[in-house]
């Protein structure tokens, strides 16, 4: 079984030589300051200088230390992102940013010092032939897939392209099956959010697996239905969603 495919290039290199992986960095700061080291600033720069702004967005996470007082160490985080953000190119204008603060991990202290920069990948979308394995459908019960989102929008992940494949496959085979579409967000109950991120994949099979947006229902639930406590950003993650329920006339 062939279709089209939606493939997504990637291509950003980060030059660095401290706590780097392939899309991250952390930028870490002295005791109880905002002020950035300078061979911390020259990671920034060259990570600014090294990509095409049109091809990603950033994501500026900040924490502290846990020595103080929680309200004095948010400010402080916040202050922290704020500097990053300023020695960051002009040019970069996809920039999210998350105020953590206290660092509770088992990291020492000079490592809960610091701001995330998280680079995530902007997808460019061509068109190819390949096989996709076949999955089971069941009429009326929600699947879960792995379509995630960029926190606080309706910005899908590259991470998503497989997922995304899936559905129009299915939708492009079997011309009786109708989808509903359910968003959802994690962390503040944002409904519009929701629906705006359901919306988004329902355009995605219309404009690139030519679906008749009359078999497609898009639904936002908020924050009703997480799929694990919004504890760690790894299950933030998992709750920024999109799932299917099949039906049939």
């Amino acid at each position: 079984m062939k279709t089209s495919v939606l493939l997504f290039f990637l291509g950003i290199v980060i030059a660095s030589n401290a706590q780097t992986t392939n899309d991250s960095i952390a930028i870490h700061f002295g005791y109880n300051s905002d002020f950035i080291p300078l061979h911390e600033r020259g990671l920034i720069y060259l990570m600014s200088e090294d990509v095409d702004p049109s091809t990603i967005y950033i994501r500026l996470t900040g924490y502290t230390d846990t020595i103080g007082d929680a309200i004095s160490n948010l400010a402080l985080a916040e202050l922290r992102i704020n500097a990053v953000k300023k020695t960051l190119s002009p040019e970069l204008k996809n920039i999210e940013t998350v105020l953590v603060g206290e660092d509770l991990s088992k990291r020492n202290d000079n490592e809960k010092r610091r701001v995330d920069i998280i680079i995530h990948k902007i997808a460019h979308i061509a068109v190819i032939e390949e096989e996709i394995p076949s999955r089971k459908i069941e009429l009326g019960i929600p699947m879960q897939l792995n379509i995630v989102f960029l926190g606080g929008q309706d910005v899908i992940l590259e991470e998503s392209f497989e997922e995304l494949n899936f559905l129009i496959t299915t939708m492009q085979n079997d011309s009786t099956l109708n989808v509903q579409l359910n968003g959802h967000v994690c962390c503040e109950n944002d409904l519009l959010l929701s629906q705006k991120r359901a919306i988004r994949v329902g355009k995605v099979l219309v404009e690139e697996g030519g679906i008749d947006p009359d078999r497609i229902q898009t639904k936002g639930f908020g924050n009703t239905q997480p799929l694990a406590p919004d504890d760690s950003e790894i299950n933030m993650h998992r709750n920024r969603r999109v799932e299917a329920v099949f039906s049939r006339e």
